[in-house]
């Protein structure tokens, strides 16, 4: 069990979308999604929104087959990682 609460709640949130994905649940997907998202499938152009990225996702499974599953999250301290991020960024 992680006991950094940032951590932990990536977690949780990483693992109620793959399991909205393994469910098909359109309306559960769409609300993985922070308003104004935008979420790339390679075969279909940008998608916006929750909902719309719901239904593609859905359709998608549906339609071109496939499955979601969690293998292992990988360990990770997001104050490091967000630093990283930000000195990637800066070219620092």
């Amino acid at each position: 069990m992680r006991t950094n609460p940032i951590a932990r709640k990536i977690e949780q949130m990483v693992a109620a979308y793959f399991e909205a994905c393994k469910m098909q649940d359109a309306k559960v997907i769409s609300e993985c999604f922070a308003p104004g998202a935008t979420h790339y499938l390679p075969h279909l152009p940008p998608l916006h929104g929750g909902a719309t990225i719901g239904n593609a996702i859905v359709n998608d499974l549906r339609n071109r087959g496939g499955s979601y599953f969690i293998d292992k999250i990988k360990d990770f301290d997001p104050f490091v990682e967000h630093l990283g991020l930000q000195s990637a960024m800066s070219g620092t």
